[in-house]
């Protein structure tokens, strides 16, 4: 099983045997399942559905949330169909509340609501769903109350795009990787990634959405760093993180894969340069503990022994577009003699380095397109740097400015 490393310093040494435990990620015991989706999801995605509806409470419906949608009520009623299609009559109802309607916080939603086994938030802006759960003095309203409630009694709480969202308090509200490298976070202004009060189903660690396809690791990255939080999650279209609250475990489910982000031991400097962060792939079938850390690969994976890809450089010149950074990180372990992976930013190189602590594994061609690998990669160190310069960098040590290597950057 692939350990993540220690963050003490005193305990280096036992760098490769430990997990981090990390005080502000803790699932929550006797909590229902939590099943965070990237977005664009499928209807054919099986196993994401039968993971919602199986760990409804027993007989409920799942109550839909059509909330962040800007036509709350077909996007819920489509829902609903869907369920109804999959499971039968009775499988989930509406639970109409929006940002004008002033349901929230009636007593028949309310009830309504504690009559569901589950829950699922449609996507949209997610934004809606606290605006309208929430009152003005910011408190919980009567609806709110009775869906942390049956959380609590064990029902799941899933969500899609903005639904996913909301999973994290504080949850990330826009921005991009550019503009989030470029100013940082943000709770209240324009530039960088946003920040705003989220629902926090599960406190101490941030989520994004559409994470692979968008080009959001930049972002993810500051949100994290921004929330206070030492992880995130970055779950790609179609995929779901379904986490068990009861053992701490969450499954990665669906299409494509999460990037897990450690920003624990990340460290920063002049110009906007920062690194020392820790990056994780995993994808569908993989494992990960939320409190520890510790990740275990689906079993039907090998550790990399012989690289797929002849010599050469692994580079980006748009290292947020479509899928880059996934395919960076995943060049870099299958690229024969490559240790270093740069990807250019409007204004950082974005380099990916593996360490000695990095671990590589690679499965049989994918089930969901049949072109490319299915990997489980642990421990690749993120570096941002302005674009132009040449750094060697210790492991996770200070940059420090080289000679010429022409147009290469490198880390020893």
């Amino acid at each position: 099983m692939l350990k993540q490393p220690c963050r003490h310093l005193i305990g280096a040494l036992l760098v490769c045997l430990f997990p981090v435990v990390a005080a502000n990620a803790q699932p929550q015991p006797g909590h229902g399942d939590l099943i965070i989706i990237g977005g664009n999801f499928s209807l054919d995605a099986d196993p994401i559905w039968d993971r919602m509806y199986s760990t409804r409470l027993g007989g409920r419906p799942v109550g839909i949330c059509g909330t962040a949608s800007s036509s709350a009520q077909s996007t819920a009623q489509g829902l609903v169909d869907d369920f109804v299609g999959k499971y039968g009559a009775g499988a989930a109802i509406i639970l109409n509340v929006t940002t004008t309607n002033n349901q929230a916080d009636t007593q028949a939603m309310a009830d309504l609501a504690r009559s569901c086994g589950g829950f699922y938030f449609a996507g949209g802006d997610q934004r809606r769903i606290t605006q309208a759960l929430y009152r003005t003095n910011g408190e919980p309203t009567l609806t709110l109350e009775a869906v942390l409630e049956v959380y609590r009694a064990g029902g799941c709480v899933s969500g899609s795009s903005a639904g996913a969202a909301v999973m994290a308090d504080p949850m990330l509200t826009g921005g991009t990787s550019a503009s989030a490298l470029q100013y940082g976070y943000t709770f209240s202004g324009s530039n960088g990634v946003t920040l705003g009060r989220g629902i926090g189903f599960f406190p101490g660690a941030q989520f994004d959405q559409h994470h692979l396809v968008r080009g959001r690791l930049g972002r993810l990255i500051v949100a994290t760093e921004g929330s206070g939080f030492d992880r995130g999650y970055g779950v790609d279209e179609n995929t779901a993180l379904a986490i068990d609250n009861d053992t701490g475990w969450a499954d990665v489910i669906g299409a494509m894969g999460v990037f897990v982000v450690d920003v624990s031991q990340q460290e920063k400097g002049a110009g906007g340069s920062r690194w020392g962060i820790r990056l994780h792939y995993l994808d569908t079938g993989d494992r990960i503990h939320m409190t520890t850390g510790e990740i275990v690969p689906t079993p039907n994976k090998s550790t990399i022994t012989t690289r797929l890809l002849p010599a050469g450089g692994v580079t980006a010149a748009n290292v947020w577009s479509d899928t880059e950074a996934w395919r960076l990180v995943t060049e870099l372990v299958d690229r024969d003699g490559a240790t270093l992976a740069r990807g250019t930013d409007p204004i950082y190189d974005v380099l990916f380095r593996a360490t000695e602590q990095t671990r590589a594994l690679r499965g049989p061609r994918h089930s969901y397109d049949n072109t490319r690998y299915a990997y489980t990669i642990t421990d690749i160190e993120i570096g941002v740097f302005p674009r132009g310069g040449n750094f060697t960098t210790p492991p996770l040590g200070p940059p420090t400015p080289t000679g010429a290597v022409g147009d290469m950057m490198l880390f020893y």
